[in-house]
């Protein structure tokens, strides 16, 4: 049976979108009043956040997903950048088949584009620790010609040996932690080589993870629901430091919810990622309280 007086923990301070994200809805928001005024179209390549929710939102607005790797006209349509940014040689691509580009990429990935962009200028080897199938780090790799390293193990980490002074950043939803180890592991088998370690970590997306994770250690839940969408790079990386603490499950909306998974449950915390829609975590928090009737 659920029990009667099962608590449902959610905090505003640990949901919601991020302001990196909020930025970039802003901005797709004005492009649609735009596009409305000039009846133009608009497409993107990568959605403008991991989140199937938020794609689908701009889709009903008329936003098309297209492959710019076949060759589509633009002519003088608009296309828009995700939150993840894009390589200056993709921009470029689009612009010479008339797109009218705008970005509503991060700041804090365009910062790791500068400093990728600076670095490779200046003729160091740009390390980035991430997923090489990312859009930010597909993206960022661009920045560097196409010559950075990329690696995320410590199996990876381990086997470089490098050649030449060398700049060390990170996709910004990267764990600190991991960082750290992995920037110890280079520094050790690299000694004779100048590296120079940049954090480029969003520390909001860090913040919140160690903030929720401080919740579950005081609070002690029966489990905790993590909503967000399996695509999400900060959203999985929640779910699996939370999992350390407690019994932990991942769900897209509340329609994903097995109410046999909360029998015998007398608290729950709910939290999410930095895309995930805060109307869908309340509907979360909502039906997870309404089993208490």
């Amino acid at each position: 049976m659920y029990n009667e007086i099962m608590e449902v923990i959610l905090s505003k301070k640990f949901y919601g979108y991020c302001p990196g994200l909020k930025r970039s809805l802003e901005i797709a928001d004005n492009l649609w009043r735009q596009a409305k005024v000039a009846k133009k179209k608009i497409y993107f390549d990568v959605p403008l956040a991991h989140n199937e929710i938020v794609k689908k939102g701009l889709e009903s607005k008329g936003f098309c997903q297209i492959d710019v790797n076949e060759s589509i006209s633009g002519r003088g349509n608009l296309f828009l950048i995700s939150a993840h940014g894009a390589s200056p040689d993709k921009i470029n691509l689009l612009k010479q088949r008339g797109f009218k580009v705008k970005s509503a990429t991060c700041p804090k990935v365009t910062r790791l584009q500068q400093l990728v962009t600076e670095s490779h200028r200046g003729g160091s080897q740009v390390l980035i620790f991430g997923d090489k199938e990312h859009p930010e780090i597909i993206g960022v790799n661009g920045c560097a010609g196409e010559s950075a390293i990329i690696l995320k193990s410590i199996e990876e980490a381990e086997k470089i040996r490098l050649i030449k002074k060398t700049v060390v950043l990170s996709q910004t939803t990267f764990p600190l932690k991991k960082f750290k180890e992995l920037a110890a592991i280079l520094k050790k088998n690299n000694p004779k080589i100048e590296l120079s370690v940049k954090q480029t970590i969003c520390p909001i997306v860090e913040g919140r993870i160690l903030e929720i994770c401080e919740l579950a250690e005081k609070e002690k839940p029966d489990l905790s629901v993590v909503v967000g969408s399996t695509l999400s790079n900060n959203t999985k990386l929640l779910n699996a430091r939370l999992s350390e603490i407690n019994q932990t499950i991942m769900v897209g909306n509340e329609s994903e919810l097995n109410p046999v998974d909360f029998l015998g449950k007398n608290k729950i915390l709910v939290a999410a990622g930095t895309s995930t829609p805060p109307e869908v975590i309340k509907r979360v928090a909502a039906k997870l309280k309404s089993l208490n009737k």
